[in-house]
């Protein structure tokens, strides 16, 4: 794999073992990708793994505040 952003594709599946979204609109737009349960098994967001985190992770650029 290339070191450059892309979006995802459903061909991802096959592809990859472990799919980790940030946020629960990525997670959707996943999901809606495949109607094989054993490529959404592969689909967990990405802060399931963060014993300290729940949920999304922030976005960046929208999530911060500016003081």
């Amino acid at each position: 794999m290339r070191h450059l952003g892309r979006q995802f594709s459903s061909v991802d599946f096959d592809a990859f073992d472990v799919i980790l979204p940030m946020d629960k609109s990525n997670l959707n737009n996943i999901l809606q990708l495949s109607n094989d349960a054993s490529h959404l098994k592969k689909v967990k967001l990405v802060r399931e793994y963060d014993p300290n985190g729940q949920g999304e992770v922030p976005d960046p650029y929208y999530g911060c505040l500016l003081y």
